[in-house]
């Protein structure tokens, strides 16, 4: 009855926790409609804002590489041409400085907003030919661009209807060139909404992940022995820090060179410390020889993140992640295995593990510009809950496995508890037999 009752209790807790987070994911907030790349204008009169925001990805520019042009320069008798973006004769990764151009058609005299993630790795954005902003200093050349990047909202009134976004972008930091930002648009009050949104999200998630590192690593200061706690809740706090948009919000000033090598550290750091925290958990389950190669790897990684130029990271970043992709599946392979002893703390981390790394290779497939899931489905399991997902798995996995060893300790001392027992009934049998022996011994020697 007990083997049938953990199955159903561990399948019951998993269900609950999914059912919770799926109830804040889906707290009511403007839906988000992908729209098709436009080159250059949109056409959004028509578009029901009531609900919705509409989104536009990074090819529905018009595009101007390696020029930083003005709105006045729109509005001389010849104005510039842009780049073939549909048919890709350019690349923006070979552009370190760029113009990027985009006209909006909306009712007139609404008032609207748009936001979205600056342009990395410096920008300068105008709308309607007013500056409005810049994240960092854009610049022609490295000696005077500042970089710096984060998420920012911007409101304006459509007088006329007709709406002219234009950014002035550079990068001279990153492999991925001046390419120009995806960005959201809607009415005011939907943005906001939105943006409240997926900050209280991003901060839940953190929450929760901190939370588990301090319960873990309290668990571990009762019982030292568990060093697989104290890994786990160091893999909780490493978690906890990959969302970089929660760095931005809470420090907007902070160089944008230590947070691109704090969240490159990070992230070798994590995956480093779950094949560890899976060592622990499980001693046989990966070749030492292979988790030996990955550290190494990954604190070769780490140092060059440390000292390098940051264009060289972002480049020698692909090796990085093919290598952890192989691991990935070398992780897998080694967890269904395990699955044949039919015991519960492996299906946990076999799902759990799965969960995670099917939204993080897509992530990485995606910023690769490789598209692995679609989008709708992305949005519904998104990387945050994922790793919560994770989390939630391996820390229930932890917590029967010490169960079991526990149990088995119990076990054990009630084996002994039995053994000293038989053994002091034993005791009085043999002395008692002794005191019979030497009784009749007298009576015969003693007629």
């Amino acid at each position: 009855m007990k083997k049938i009752a953990t199955p159903f209790l561990m399948f019951f807790y998993l269900i609950i926790t999914l059912v919770i987070w799926g109830l804040i994911y889906y707290v009511p907030h403007p839906s988000v409609v992908p729209l098709a790349p436009q080159y250059g204008s949109a056409d959004l009169a028509h578009f029901d804002f009531s609900e919705s925001v509409a989104y536009f990805d990074n090819n529905s520019w018009d595009q101007f590489p390696n020029q930083f042009l003005s709105p006045a320069d729109f509005e001389s008798e010849t104005p510039p041409v842009p780049a073939d973006s549909a048919h890709a004769d350019w690349s923006y990764t070979a552009a370190q400085y760029a113009t990027h151009r985009i006209q909006l058609k909306l009712v007139p005299g609404g008032i609207y907003a748009i936001n979205l993630k600056s342009s990395d790795y410096a920008m300068r954005i105008f709308i309607n030919g007013v500056a409005i902003d810049s994240v960092g200093t854009p610049a022609t050349n490295p000696e005077t661009n500042v970089p710096q990047t984060g998420w920012r909202t911007y409101f304006f009134t459509a007088d006329t209807g007709d709406v002219t976004v234009l950014v002035q972008a550079s990068n001279w930091v990153h492999r991925e060139g001046a390419y120009p930002p995806g960005f959201y648009v809607g009415t005011a009050d939907n943005i906001e909404t939105l943006v409240r949104y997926n900050t209280t999200i991003g901060i839940s998630v953190t929450a929760c992940l901190l939370t588990s590192f301090l319960y873990y690593f309290g668990i571990f200061l009762l019982n030292r022995k568990r060093f697989s706690t104290l890994i786990f809740s160091l893999c909780c706090l490493l978690l906890s820090q990959m969302n970089s948009s929660l760095l931005s919000l809470f420090l907007p000033n902070i160089s944008w060179y230590i947070a691109f090598r704090t969240e490159y550290v990070v992230h070798c750091l994590t995956f480093a410390m779950l094949m560890l925290f899976l060592d622990l958990f499980s001693p046989k389950l990966l070749h030492r020889a292979a988790t030996m190669v990955y550290y190494i790897f990954a604190a070769m990684y780490i140092l060059i993140n440390l000292f390098l130029p940051t264009v060289l990271i972002s480049r020698m970043l692909i090796g990085f992640e093919v290598v952890s992709i192989i691991y990935i599946f070398y992780i897998m392979i080694r967890l269904a295995t395990k699955l044949r002893t039919r015991k519960p703390q492996y299906f946990l981390a076999f799902f759990g593990f799965l969960f995670i790394c099917i939204v993080g290779i897509n992530d990485i497939l995606k910023s690769n510009n490789i598209f692995l899931l679609p989008n709708s489905f992305v949005r519904s399991l998104t990387t945050p809950l994922a790793m919560v997902f994770m989390v939630f798995c391996y820390g229930l996995a932890l917590s029967l496995d010490y169960a079991e060893h526990d149990e088995t300790l119990v076990n054990v001392s009630k084996n002994e508890l039995l053994l000293r027992a038989d053994n002091a009934a034993l005791d009085r049998i043999n002395r008692s037999k002794s005191a019979l022996i030497s009784n009749l011994t007298h009576e015969l020697r003693t007629p």
